[in-house]
């Protein structure tokens, strides 16, 4: 938490003040749909729409992406953007994701968060995560 929200926070706290500080918050969600992740992805997507639902319920915006090995030249693939994820969509297209593929070769998440990065249209003064 930036400290003037740790300040605001205590000042709304200590004179019983109620806290209405609101940011806007959009969440990129990114899945591995490497067949390593098998094992472990209906979890990962179960926990996605939690995270999503919590966004969607407080007004932020959420976009869903997912990527592969670095050796399989698969550029991080995006299922909804801010503008176009809706919760409806967003469950539809995570239930598309499956996991294959893949090898031993490293997962490409930080070039998939890049990419992510670059490609969003993020609104300015929003938390981003």
């Amino acid at each position: 938490m930036p400290p003037q929200l740790y300040i605001f926070d205590k000042i709304t706290k200590a004179f019983h003040i109620e806290n209405t500080y609101y940011s806007p918050h959009d969440t990129a969600i990114l899945i591995d749909s490497t067949g390593s992740m098998y094992p472990f992805i209906e979890r990962y997507k179960e926990r996605a729409i939690d995270f999503a639902t919590q966004a969607f319920n407080k007004g932020g915006r959420v976009a869903l992406y997912d990527y592969r090995d670095l050796k399989e030249l698969y550029e991080p693939r995006q299922h909804c953007d801010f503008e176009t994820c809706t919760p409806e969509i967003f469950a539809s297209e995570l239930d598309k994701i499956t996991a294959v593929g893949g090898g031993d070769a490293p997962e490409s998440l930080l070039s998939a968060a890049f990419h992510t990065m670059s490609e969003l249209e993020w609104q300015q003064g929003a938390t981003k995560s």
